[in-house]
């Protein structure tokens, strides 16, 4: 005879059989879902526009499971169309390209900081722009160990030879550095004969800025370095940066490009300043 049922029972079909109303409910909500190809999609112009996504916010906002998000992540991974990072996923890294060299424009300013690289030891490489062009002109017979959080340096310096690449781990930002408790801890293991951070710009204390995560990393490389070079250029502050991890002074050797000439001087008599490149006479 049919009747309520007892208070905290589970709920049986025809055959006494328990139901499991809650994994019921998931997967009706996935059936009303977009299609796994609709899903990719979705997934897709989100990490495009926004660098990153997060499992729990992709499941909340496509109405299916974090373990149909999971699936959905790895699967996309598969196509090369994102890395899959910490509680989400980040833009893919560029997986195939040669070692950049820099623009005329800048050529000097690269060959000026390419001279304070020993032909051997541990160099750790970061900071604002892009540092590969550096690694376009050491010399061939160089034989080093570059130790970097920036995951594009690593895969692009990987193609050089005569060049260890250490990539510290760690949570990855939509910018594609490496950071977090992990990549502190793994730097905290290594002997770094030399730490080169490039800068764009600074506060007119000569304060440096970086996002918190960041700054907390570089703070840790300069304190555990034998020599430490700023290579330091003009640019516009990120108002995510807003950490300082260093000053100018803190630095054995500071080298300006042309643009950064009057902020390098007043804050630092011996700051090494590298003149424009001449115009082409045509």
């Amino acid at each position: 005879m049919g009747g309520a049922e007892a208070p905290g029972a589970w709920p049986c079909n025809g055959s006494n059989q328990i139901v499991n109303t809650d994994k019921q409910t998931a997967s009706d909500g996935e059936r009303s879902a977009l299609s796994a190809s609709e899903r990719h999609e979705s997934i897709a112009t989100l990490i495009e526009s926004a660098g990153r996504v997060e499992v729990t916010d992709l499941a909340a906002r496509l109405n299916v499971s974090e373990e149909t998000i999971r699936r959905d992540l790895r699967a996309l991974e598969n196509d090369g169309r994102l890395t899959r990072a910490h509680g989400g996923a980040v833009r893919p890294a560029t997986t195939a390209r040669s070692v950049a060299l820099p623009d005329e424009s800048d050529r000097a300013f690269f060959e000026r900081v390419a001279l304070e690289v020993p032909s051997n030891g541990a160099v750790y490489l970061d900071g604002d722009g892009s540092a590969d062009p550096l690694i376009g002109l050491l010399p061939q017979d160089t034989e080093l160990t570059v130790i970097t959080p920036l995951l594009d340096l690593a895969i692009a310096t990987s193609l050089r030879p005569g060049i260890e690449i250490i990539s510290l781990g760690g949570e990855v930002s939509a910018t594609g550095s490496q950071s977090g408790e992990w990549a502190r801890m793994t730097l905290a293991d290594l002997r770094v004969d030399l730490v080169i951070i490039f800068a764009e710009g600074c506060t007119e204390a000569g304060d440096l800025l970086a996002s918190p995560a960041d700054a907390l990393l570089r703070r840790a490389a300069l304190d555990g370095a034998q020599r430490t070079v700023l290579a330091l250029s003009a640019g516009a502050s990120d108002p995510q940066h807003f950490t300082v991890f260093a000053n100018v002074s803190d630095f054995d050797v500071v080298i300006a490009s042309a643009d950064a000439a009057a902020t390098a001087r007043a804050l630092r008599d011996d700051a090494v300043i590298v003149a424009a490149a001449s115009p082409t006479q045509s």
